[in-house]
């Protein structure tokens, strides 16, 4: 359970400015690649972390996230072939949502992850993922930049009010909570902190 969430926030503000440079870098290696799977897969987990702690609003765990649904119409992706996106139907895309708590949930559980270029083939642009149960169905797309805010909104989330109620076994239960976007303001892991600086890479 995560008691003190500022530390995780930080680290999700820092992660959302990593991400938002991929979109311009043009240079990729694997090593590239498995540190934007590495911040985005932690990142999912911490979000999840984060709301079973009571530290994240309803309003911003089911926040809609726009995605890209592409239905399964070959045969599914299986152990040797995660990356297998040709599986799926691009030439019909439906365009839906997730909620927050829902994307994140398919990135914690993915057995499909594949970054995605921009038309021009060069900056990251968005993802492609299923879970090991929606793989079976579909595949979605998200945006990077619909990731990226994502991941601020949670990180500069401050609860301002927090309710709870005893129910019948005598244990305590959320019953309302309220938060407000604190993004422009200054917080206080936004300062310098060496416990908590990003070793350099």
């Amino acid at each position: 359970m995560i008691w003190e969430s500022g530390p995780w926030r930080h680290e999700l503000a820092q992660v959302a400015d990593r991400l938002e440079k991929r979109r311009t870098q043009r240079r990729w290696t694997q090593q590239t690649s498995f540190l934007v799977e590495r911040d985005v897969m932690v990142s999912a987990y911490a979000v999840r972390k984060l709301h079973e702690a009571r530290k994240v609003s309803e309003k911003v765990a089911t926040s809609p996230i726009p995605v890209q649904r592409h239905q399964l119409i070959g045969q599914t992706p299986d152990i040797l072939r995660t990356d297998d996106l040709g599986a799926y139907d691009f030439e019909d895309v439906t365009t839906t949502t997730l909620t927050l708590r829902e994307l994140c949930n398919q990135f914690i559980h993915s057995y499909v992850f594949v970054l995605a270029a921009g038309d021009d083939g060069s900056a990251l642009d968005g993802v492609f993922v299923a879970s090991d149960r929606e793989r079976r169905r579909a595949v979605y797309w998200v945006g990077l930049a619909d990731l990226i805010e994502a991941f601020r909104r949670v990180a500069y989330e401050d609860i301002v009010h927090v309710e709870f109620r005893m129910n019948e076994r005598g244990e305590r239960e959320l019953y309302d909570m309220a938060g407000v976007d604190v993004r422009h303001q200054e917080l206080p892991w936004s300062s310098a902190d060496d416990d908590l600086q990003e070793s350099p890479r």
